[in-house]
C-alpha cells in the first residue's frame, strides 16, 4: 500500500511542520501501484519535506504492471538498489 508522512499545518502566518523520513532497507516487490510521500505541512512557511531512501532492489510482481511514485517535497530521494531489474515497473515518477 501507500505510505505517507506529512508535517502538521501551521496557522496562516505560522510555519508548517516537518515531514518524517521514509527508509525501506530491504528488497521490495510491488503487488500494486504504490506512492511514498514525505511532504512538509502548509503554513506561512512550508514545513520541510522528509527524505525517501530505497536501499534495496524494487521490482514489480509482474513485468510492466506496477508503478512507483516518490514525493519528497523539499527532501531528498535516494535510490541505492536496482529499480525494475528483475520485473520492470510500468512507471516511476519522482517529485
Amino acid at each position: 500500500g501507500n505510505l505517507t508522512t506529512t508535517g502538521g499545518n501551521g496557522n496562516a502566518p505560522g510555519a508548517g511542520g516537518a515531514a518524517g523520513s521514509i527508509t525501506l532497507a530491504d528488497a521490495v516487490t510491488l503487488n500494486a501501484n504504490v506512492t511514498l510521500s514525505a511532504v512538509g505541512g502548509t503554513g506561512g512557511t512550508p514545513g520541510a519535506g522528509g527524505n525517501i531512501q530505497l536501499l534495496g532492489t524494487v521490482d514489480g510482481s509482474a513485468p510492466g504492471t506496477r508503478s512507483l511514485t516518490l514525493t519528497a517535497g523539499s527532501g531528498d530521494i535516494m535510490l541505492a538498489g536496482t529499480i525494475g531489474g528483475t520485473a520492470a515497473l510500468s512507471h516511476r515518477h519522482r517529485q
